[in-house]
């Protein structure tokens, strides 16, 4: 009876090793593929960290809309990351094309990043004409409503604390165009 005891607690020892070595570690986060098919991706590295959209209860993952406002139309790209943080695009319709996009010259709104996280305790980072940056829009097409392109810039905040973004990439469906 001994035998068969010291048999059976073995083989929970045994199992319980096997258990414990086989359970998978957590994958690093990884940046989507640079892609032109709408496959509604967008990510980017903010300090270092890879930021991906989340989802999170009724906030929208992403929103790309062609909107009017106060008589101008813009472009409105937008992600989050739950309710703790978010990004976006506001770019004149005009200044919005294929091609490499000169941030100091082209675009004339806005571009930030807005935190409430341990990094960056409610905080809100923007694009200014004195910050290096790069914005490539590789495929506009709203006939199949696929927007995509590239993009890196620093951005800073009222403090002048920069949050260097780099790395990023989009390929989005365009949720709306407004007349």
């Amino acid at each position: 009876m001994k035998k068969k005891t010291t048999y059976l607690l073995l083989i929970l020892f045994v199992f319980f090793l096997v258990a414990a070595g086989s359970c998978e570690k957590d994958e690093e986060p990884q940046l989507p593929p640079i892609t032109q098919t709408g496959e509604d991706t967008f990510g980017c590295i903010v300090d270092g960290e890879v930021w991906l959209p989340k989802a999170f209860d009724l906030f929208p993952l992403k929103l790309v809309v062609l909107e009017r406002v106060n008589e101008k139309r813009i472009w409105t790209i937008s992600t989050r990351q739950g309710p703790a943080s978010n990004f976006y695009f506001s770019i004149y319709e005009d200044s919005l094309k294929t091609g490499k996009i000169n941030l100091s010259v082209d675009v004339s709104s806005d571009i930030g990043i807005y935190h409430a996280s341990q990094y960056f305790e409610n905080s809100s980072f923007h694009w200014n004409l004195n910050s290096p940056g790069e914005l490539v829009i590789t495929r506009l097409d709203t006939l199949k409503n696929i927007i995509s392109g590239t993009f890196w810039f620093d951005l800073h905040n009222s403090d002048n604390e920069k949050v260097e973004i780099r790395d990023g990439r989009f390929d989005l469906v365009i949720d709306q165009i407004q007349p």
